[in-house]
């Protein structure tokens, strides 16, 4: 998977070879998703990323057919600097079997939409969120949130705090997964954006009920 995804983004690469040094170009290391550009990837990053994937598959992940943009965003992360990023594509391997993510990813390259994930419809119900909208200006996915517009008392009804956190890993999940198939497709690494509008917070929405629930999604994102 790694070779042919090379051949078909080496097709559109200016012809240019590659520094045969380890860092990262400038490019890989800039915060805009459109800056870590696929195709200017040298072979000895694609040697990294190949690495990357026996790292991951070794401890037991799953990796699909957009593999080599999922083994990107770990190197890219860690500068890639190997050992690190093999340190935490041990963890998150072990984790992702824990909780069931990969196959949550499964079942979203199988056609899972969002409105058949659980509790997704309750949560729209509750609070203004539209978890898909467009793209930032660097193409980045897009997702908008109204956190004052929360009707707190029916949020915590609808679903308890283990529901809530399914819903959010398969959210993240969806939102991973095409983030991945688009950066495969646009040659270009694009990741995940959420616009926060915090106007109408109040302390009940700080509670401590509140950040009991939110807790254990926090490190999702990082995950």
């Amino acid at each position: 998977q790694a070779s042919s995804a090379r051949g078909s983004f080496r097709k559109r690469s200016t012809g240019r070879r590659g520094s045969r040094h380890t860092s990262a170009p400038a490019s890989a290391e800039g915060l805009g998703a459109s800056e870590v550009r696929v195709d200017a990837l040298t072979e000895e990053q694609w040697a990294q990323i190949r690495q990357a994937r026996k790292v991951y598959t070794d401890a037991g992940g799953y990796l699909d057919e957009y593999g080599d943009m999922m083994m990107l965003r770990f190197l890219v992360n860690n500068k890639w600097k190997p050992q690190a990023t093999a340190k935490q594509l041990k963890s998150t391997a072990a984790w992702r079997k824990k909780v069931g993510a990969d196959d949550i990813r499964r079942a979203i390259a199988n056609g899972l939409s969002l409105l058949e994930m659980p509790k997704i419809l309750e949560t729209v119900y509750t609070v203004s969120i539209i978890p898909q909208h467009r793209t930032t200006l660097k193409g980045d996915s897009l997702a908008l949130l109204e956190v004052g517009s929360m009707v707190l008392d029916e949020f915590f009804e609808t679903m308890n705090n283990k529901d809530y956190f399914t819903m959010n890993l398969h959210l993240m999940e969806h939102q991973t997964f095409h983030a991945d198939k688009t950066s495969m497709a646009r040659g270009s690494l694009v990741r995940f954006a959420c616009l926060v509008d915090a106007e109408g917070i109040t302390t009940k929405h700080i509670s401590m009920r509140m950040l009991w629930r939110l807790k254990p999604c926090m490190p999702l994102a990082d995950l």
